[in-house]
């Protein structure tokens, strides 16, 4: 038998299973999957990080925020278009938009702000305080809704609330051109944005209190250092506050009205709009000046006394309470909006402020309560010089009737320097045009000792007549 001839190399090699090509090409395409999630990962944490970074540096204004999370939240998301949406409890504000084209700029900008529309996404989100997402707006069961997104170009769309303890306070909108579910994973992220957006305007809002909080207290501090350099004189007290009503009310006009000694309710101005640049202005400060001085109960500043409390009217012309003569205002000065302030004194009334802003705008509590401390410093200042004016009057009649004894007790024998002495104190003390003094001579009779023309009485009588009248 002859040898056995080996097996050729080509039948002893055994092939790999089928499988095994399968397990070589499938770590491949994890590996990609695993670096675009990744890279997907380091997008999102760099576009957080820029964000944070803008919210850092503009804490008085949210829109370069709005404006650096719509560009983010588009590219990440690759949506076409996006919008941010601010509410303020009654109305929606559009606060920003990315990828808009002018057409929709210049058809959807103006109809905002608007009240929600329970049939659109926006207001949906606003008002449910929840996401929403619209897989195809198309298909939408409110024409409104169908009607934006045939205009838009829209199918697709997703929208995530902003909340503030739990209050809807704006949204944050996207839209794609076709329709589809929404991935959980944009919804996540969107949600992120928007909760950078709330600490965006979390920054701006608390700004803004802490900055109007310190000139508020700026502002009474400084009335108060005007009373007291000022204990004499209201004019720099009334003048102060004028001012500062102007400037922290964003006032057109500010004044204070007080009761005079004659029962009268008198307009005091700290400035003078006379001298405004405005003629309107000056044509309506003329007109209300010339109504004074009024009747206590015939007037608005009446009325806030007798109520013992600020009157706000934040809409003059269209409001339901506002009385009949305030209404009437509007003819000359346009619509506004009004506080009264009560200047109130041992629980007598003896003045009012008012502000106005033209057009009307609302004010605020704090507003309201400001107003109410200016009135009240107002009224210190008026005391403060009615003091003044008492302490210095009685101090001048002490000291008249010091020297009056001081002479009497110099010229025993002689009462022509008394008589002369009390003359020029009550020329001093009193505002007439004549004094005169007289003595009843034996006979009972009046006989003039001495007789006085004050300057005012020379004027007045002239100069003929004051001769004749020593002369006899």
């Amino acid at each position: 038998m002859g040898a056995k001839r080996p097996a050729s190399k080509s039948r002893a090699r055994k092939r790999p299973p089928p499988r095994a090509k399968v397990r070589r090409s499938a770590a491949p395409a994890k590996k990609v999957s695993r670096a675009r999630e990744e890279a997907t990962a380091r997008q999102q944490l760099a576009a957080t990080a820029e964000i944070l970074k803008v919210i850092s540096e503009s804490p008085t204004d949210a829109q370069p925020v709005f404006k650096k999370i719509l560009a983010a939240a588009v590219r990440l998301c690759h949506a076409a278009e996006g919008a941010v949406f601010r509410f303020d409890g009654n109305l929606i504000h559009l606060a920003g938009t990315h990828n808009w084209s002018r057409k929709a700029l210049k058809t959807r900008v103006p109809l905002f702000p608007r009240p929600p529309n329970p049939d659109v996404i926006t207001d949906q989100v606003i008002l449910s305080a929840d996401v929403v997402r619209l897989a195809d707006g198309l298909n939408s069961p409110h024409e409104s809704q169908r009607a934006m997104a045939v205009a838009g170009g829209w199918r697709r769309m997703l929208g995530v609330p902003m909340l503030r303890e739990g209050a809807s306070i704006g949204a944050i909108v996207l839209a794609w051109p076709e329709p589809g579910k929404t991935p959980d994973q944009q919804v996540k992220l969107l949600q992120t944005f928007a909760d950078q957006a709330v600490i965006a305007i979390e920054n701006v809002r608390l700004f803004n209190e802490t900055r109007e909080a310190l000139e508020r207290q700026t502002a009474t501090a400084e009335v108060l250092q005007v009373i007291s350099s000022s204990v004499a004189d209201t004019a720099p007290v009334f003048e102060k506050i004028i001012q500062s009503c102007q400037r922290l009310f964003r006032s057109g006009h500010a004044g204070i009205a007080l009761i005079g000694d004659d029962g009268l309710m008198h307009l005091t101005q700290g400035i003078d709009t006379m001298n405004s640049a405005d003629e309107r202005i000056r044509t309506v400060a003329r007109r209300i000046q010339a109504e004074f001085p009024r009747p206590v109960r015939d007037s608005i500043q009446g009325y806030a006394i007798h109520k013992r409390k600020v009157l706000h009217y934040p809409d003059v012309q269209h409001g339901a309470d506002v009385p009949k003569g305030l209404r009437r205002s509007t003819e000359l000065a346009g619509n506004h909006s009004v506080l009264f302030a009560p200047m109130l004194w041992e629980d007598k009334g003896i003045g009012a402020m008012q502000v106005v802003r033209n057009p009307p705008e609302p004010f605020t509590d704090k507003d309201i309560s400001l107003l109410k401390t200016f009135a009240d410093q107002a009224v210190i200042a008026i005391q403060n010089a009615k003091m003044f004016k008492e302490t210095k009057e009685a101090l001048e009649q002490q000291t008249a009737t010091a020297e009056v004894l001081q002479v009497i007790s110099s010229s025993v024998a002689d009462t022509a320097p008394v008589f002369d002495k009390i003359l020029d104190s009550c020329e001093q003390l009193f505002s007439a045009s004549i004094f005169n003094l007289a003595l009843v001579n034996e006979a009972g009779q009046l006989d003039v000792a001495r007789l006085r023309f004050t300057a005012l009485g020379r004027a007045q009588v002239g100069e003929d007549k004051v001769a004749a009248a020593h002369a006899s």
